[in-house]
């Protein structure tokens, strides 16, 4: 019995062999590389992340620093870069 990919089973949104702009694996959405990630990757600390590109979504490890809460992750606001 093989499992298919489970990007594979969200109607339009889809997994791409390999991202155009770095070579890696890449999904459509956030939500697409998360759910991609806990199949692929059960019990292991992952993220999604966008592209450097800008178009396409990726998965991987969580940094340490951000599993203890040691720095927030996300870019900081307009706010945080005006002070």
């Amino acid at each position: 019995m093989s499992q298919e990919h489970p990007a594979k089973n969200l109607g339009q949104l889809h997994v791409l062999d390999s991202c155009p702009d770095c070579g890696r694996r890449c999904y459509t959405s956030r939500k697409v590389a998360k759910r991609a990630a806990r199949y692929l990757y059960p019990n292991r600390a992952l993220r999604a992340y966008r592209c450097d590109g800008g178009r396409w979504w990726h998965f991987g490890a969580t940094p340490d620093w951000v599993r203890r809460g040691e720095a927030p992750n996300r870019p900081p606001t307009r706010q945080e870069q005006q002070r």
